[in-house]
C-alpha cells in the first residue's frame, strides 16, 4: 500500500511542480506524515490526518488550505492508481465564529511561564501568526525605531505590515542588535518556545500560540484602536475578518447601562 511519503514525492514532481506555494505545501503534508508516522494511506489515515489539520492550525483559512493540499495530494495518488478511487478528504465546514482569544487567568500563566522569551514577546505585541514562518523570516534589518516589518506570504506574492513594538521590547530589541541579515530570533529559541508550550498544553490541553495573535485583535478593538488599523496590523486581506474580532461580553453590555 501507498504511503504518504510517496504521494509527497509524485505530486511534487507533477502536480505541485510549477506552483509557487509547493514548497509550503509539501512542508506541510511531511509535517502531518512525522505525526501520524508510517501508515499506509487508507480512510482512517485520511481521517486522522483531517484531525491532526485541525488541532494543528486553529486558524480556519490556514486549516482549509492544508486541508486542500492533503485533498490535492489524494486526488494525484488516485490518478496514478497509487490510491484507491472511493477515498474522500472530508474537510470540516469553515469557521466564521469569533476568534478564540485567551482568557485573563491563561495570559497571566503565559506571562509567567515565558517571562524570558522573546519569541512570547514578540507574539504578544506583535500579534505575529504563530511561531512558525513569519517569525522565522525576521531578521534584524525589518526592525528599525520601534517599528517591526513582517512580511506574509499571500499566494506567489509576500504583504508587508509594519507593527510597533512599544517601548519595553523596542529596549530589548536595542540591547540584542546584530547584525542586518541575522535572524531575530534564532531557531533554538523557537525549538525552546515549543518545547515549553508542550508543558503548557499540560495545563491547557486545547491551548495554541496562535491563540496569542487572537488575544493581541481583541486587546487592540477592546482599547478603541479602530478597525482599519486593526486591519493593518493585523495583516488581514479583508476587513470581515477583522470584524471576528468583535467580542460581545458583558461588561460591553453593562457600559450601554451606564450610558443610559
Amino acid at each position: 500500500m501507498t504511503h504518504l511519503k510517496k504521494l509527497i514525492k509524485t505530486t511534487s514532481e507533477s502536480k505541485w511542480r510549477n506552483k509557487a506555494s509547493a514548497t509550503n505545501m509539501v512542508n506541510q503534508m511531511h509535517r502531518i506524515d512525522e505525526a501520524l508516522g508510517d501508515r499506509p494511506v487508507d480512510q482512517r489515515y485520511i481521517d486522522d490526518a483531517v484531525a491532526f489539520i485541525s488541532q494543528t492550525w486553529p486558524n480556519p483559512g490556514t486549516a482549509r488550505r492544508v486541508g486542500s493540499a492533503l485533498k490535492s495530494l489524494v486526488r494525484c495518488g488516485q490518478r496514478y492508481d497509487m490510491l484507491k478511487e472511493r477515498l474522500r478528504v472530508e474537510l470540516p465546514p469553515a469557521n466564521d465564529r469569533e476568534r478564540q482569544h485567551l482568557t485573563q487567568e491563561q495570559l497571566d500563566f503565559l506571562t509567567e511561564k515565558f517571562s524570558h522569551s522573546l519569541v512570547f514577546r514578540l507574539l504578544r505585541v506583535t500579534g505575529l501568526r504563530g511561531a512558525g514562518e513569519e517569525l522565522r523570516r525576521l531578521r534584524w534589518c525589518d526592525y528599525r525605531d520601534g517599528l517591526l516589518t513582517i512580511a506574509s506570504k499571500k499566494g506567489a506574492g509576500t504583504v508587508l505590515r509594519q507593527v510597533p513594538v512599544g517601548e519595553e521590547t523596542a529596549a530589548l530589541l536595542e540591547s540584542r542588535r546584530q547584525s542586518d541579515e541575522r535572524p531575530l530570533v534564532t531557531e533554538l529559541e523557537i525549538r525552546e518556545f515549543h518545547s515549553q508550550w508542550a508543558e503548557v498544553r499540560q495545563v491547557y490541553p486545547h491551548l495554541v500560540p496562535y491563540q496569542i495573535r487572537h488575544s493581541y485583535a481583541n486587546h487592540l478593538v477592546k482599547n478603541g484602536v479602530p478597525l482599519h488599523v486593526v486591519k493593518q496590523v493585523m495583516g488581514h486581506s479583508s476587513i470581515t475578518t477583522t470584524q471576528r474580532y468583535l467580542h460581545v461580553d458583558q461588561s460591553d453590555l453593562t457600559r450601554i447601562e451606564e450610558l443610559l
